[in-house]
């Protein structure tokens, strides 16, 4: 058996009348017995019976005299001590009986909200808020079937609010949620009205019957989902962009290094070209023309041996590190320099050291050897990459 909170709805009975204080006061038809069809959150209904012995049972009956009247039901569900001053806008009285399967109580609203509310407002309806043990129970009253019962109904506030869908017949609304309950008459008269409750929802191309509580969910759920792949789709743009912005960027390094790299050999080859046309020059100035011609096939290393050796026969240069035979050559050039040496006067008259006439072309000789270390330094790139 479970405890379940209620809302059940009446509306005022006979005239409101208005007191010299500014009251309401007045009799409301507040519930009554018979079959109430619930609807359940996944849209199947249960039939609930409130049978008189319950709904008129003397401990529910004097539960429903002097509690609390509020201006729509509170938040919390149940007024207590802690919100009942803040909550209250009148009470109910202390008269409380059946007339037929209805019951009504007196009731004063006194506070200048709920005054308004009736008056104004067009608030003319009343809702019990009340809790009770909901039993399984299959049966039959008065022809209908009902399959559950409620029992120990125990009263807590009486509401004012808004008129219902059906008019001043009793109503109840189920704990979880503000739709409308309906009576087991209403069931036979108004199918319609009952089957208009549920919405169409559509799940991946499917159409489904659902509690508006649900569809207002789906809604909700739908465009928090739409609002994040907007999002998505933002951030992706922004990245593409970014992206976009960085190969841009590294083409432009990639050029600029290009041409650093270019000028960088242009400065490396002339480099070269001049440290070639030295060694040239001192060679020619002790090779004969044999060992000249050989030049141009001898890298920087096997010039400067053929030098050290030409001036030092006897040298050992097997196995000697390049700073080595760099020291020796170092010192002949030296040697060369100190004087004017009958070699030099053949460098210089253009003959070499057998007599041989030498073309003392230096511009040609400059051009050769750039265009020959150019295509060296090419080929030591290609080894590189």
């Amino acid at each position: 058996m479970d405890k379940i909170c209620r809302f059940d709805r009446g509306a005022f009975d006979g005239q409101v009348l208005t007191t010299e204080e500014g009251y309401l006061r007045g009799d409301a038809v507040v519930t009554r017995t018979g079959i109430f069809v619930y609807q359940n959150p996944d849209g199947t209904l249960r039939r609930e019976l409130r049978h008189p012995d319950d709904v008129f049972e003397r401990e529910s009956l004097d539960s429903l005299k002097m509690i609390p009247i509020t201006n729509e039901h509170p938040p919390a569900k149940l007024v207590t001590a802690e919100n009942a001053k803040e909550l209250s806008v009148g009470q109910t009285g202390e008269n409380v009986f059946p007339n037929g399967q209805n019951l009504l109580t007196s009731l004063t609203i006194t506070a200048s909200d709920g005054v308004k509310a009736v008056r104004e407002l067009g608030k003319k309806e009343l809702s019990l808020g009340y809790t009770l043990d909901l039993e399984k129970e299959d049966g039959e009253y008065n022809g209908q079937r009902y399959d559950h019962r409620q029992r120990n109904i125990r009263y807590n506030h009486l509401a004012i609010v808004d008129r219902a869908r059906a008019g001043g017949a009793a109503r109840l609304n189920l704990d979880a949620g503000d739709a409308l309950q309906v009576d087991a008459e209403q069931t036979k008269t108004e199918p319609k009205k009952e089957q208009s409750k549920m919405r169409k929802v559509t799940l991946d191309g499917i159409e489904y019957d659902a509690a508006p509580e649900v569809a207002n969910a789906l809604t909700k759920a739908t465009a928090r989902a739409d609002k994040a792949e907007a999002t998505l789709e933002e951030t992706q743009t922004a990245l593409d962009e970014q992206k976009a912005n960085t190969a841009k960027v590294e083409a432009e390094r990639d050029e600029l290094k290009e041409k650093a790299e270019n000028n960088d050999s242009a400065e490396t080859i002339q480099a070269a070209v001049a440290e070639r046309l030295e060694l040239e020059r001192v060679a020619g100035q002790v090779l004969n023309a044999d060992e000249a011609e050989k030049l141009k096939d001898m890298n920087g290393g096997e010039i400067k041996a053929a030098v050290v050796m030409s001036k030092h026969p006897n040298a050992n240069l097997d196995g000697k590190s390049d700073e080595y035979v760099q020291a020796r050559f170092d010192s002949v050039v030296e040697s060369l320099e100190g004087g004017n040496t009958t070699a030099q006067q053949k460098a210089q008259t253009g003959e070499r050291n057998d007599g041989t006439k030498v073309e003392n072309d230096s511009a040609k000789s400059e051009k050769d050897a750039f265009e020959s270390m150019k295509n060296q330094y090419k080929g030591k790139k290609k080894e590189q990459a």
